[in-house]
């Protein structure tokens, strides 16, 4: 019997989730209603596309279903907390790798909702976008974007 290209699409899913998870396409399905009913359903993303399977590297435990780009933001964060040694984790009060991470995590949305940098010295407007030299420098300001600064193209050394 001919699989249409759907039905191909679903089982090459199905192998894939169980190559790499050892999850049929019927738990990943219970994993995001759980999530769903806990709340926890932002996490997943906007598309079934982006949303993947997210798991300890350390000891293969699957966690849940995620949007990739947020697993990529908790791999950073676990590789930090990986660096750190036993001072590191009394001082956040952890015990192991997984509460490191949860203090870490909860740190830095202190640390975006304080906003530090504000709270000591004021607000203090830099460059919109990513901090590189640029051909037009846009600085921001509290009444929006400032006028662009054009800047000289830097010749390249031979």
């Amino acid at each position: 019997m001919t699989q249409t290209p759907e039905e191909r699409a679903a089982a090459a899913e199905a192998a894939r989730l169980m190559l790499y998870y050892r999850l049929t396409p019927e738990q990943v399905i219970a994993i995001e209603q759980w999530q769903r009913d806990h709340n926890l359903a932002m996490l997943m993303g906007t598309s079934t596309l982006s949303t993947g399977t997210d798991h300890a590297h350390d000891s293969g435990l699957i966690r849940g279903r995620i949007d990739f780009r947020l697993n990529k933001a908790l791999g950073l964060v676990e590789a930090f907390t990986s660096k750190l040694d036993d001072a590191g984790y009394r001082e956040l009060g952890a015990f192991n790798k997984d509460q490191a991470t949860a203090a870490v995590l909860q740190l830095m949305s202190a640390y975006i909702t304080l906003m530090p940098a504000v709270q000591a010295v004021g607000p203090v407007y830099g460059l919109i976008g990513k901090a590189k030299r640029k051909r037009k420098m846009i600085y921001g300001s509290p009444d929006g974007p400032l006028k662009p600064i054009v800047t000289k193209k830097r010749k390249k050394k031979q």
